[in-house]
């Protein structure tokens, strides 16, 4: 199993405030196994090459990246099931067309 937790987040600020409240959930719910430097800021398409089945969090306004697309492929092309990338990628599209 891959102990990375990537998190696609709008910027790394969202991702900051994220993986803090995550690893504090986790430390309260005595999951210990867990820390900060499992987690991984997506911070460009790149970050994902090479990773089969990657998993992790979209959170905050990661819609609005400018490489979300890619991203989204890219996901499309690592993750063993598709349908998981798909949904979400279908739920952009439709988000993207009702915001432009």
């Amino acid at each position: 199993m891959n102990d990375r937790i990537f998190v696609i987040a709008g910027n790394s600020n969202e991702y900051n405030i994220f993986t803090r409240k995550k690893c504090d959930e986790l430390y309260r719910a005595n999951n210990t196994s867990i820390s900060l430097s499992n987690f991984v800021y997506v911070s460009d398409v790149i970050t994902l090459k090479g990773y089969r089945d990657p998993h992790g969090y979209f959170i905050g306004s990661w819609r609005e990246r400018k490489d979300i697309e890619d991203i989204l492929e890219q996901l499309l092309i690592a993750v063993h099931d598709g349908n998981r990338i798909s949904k979400i990628l279908e739920k952009y599209k439709k988000w993207k067309q009702e915001n432009n």
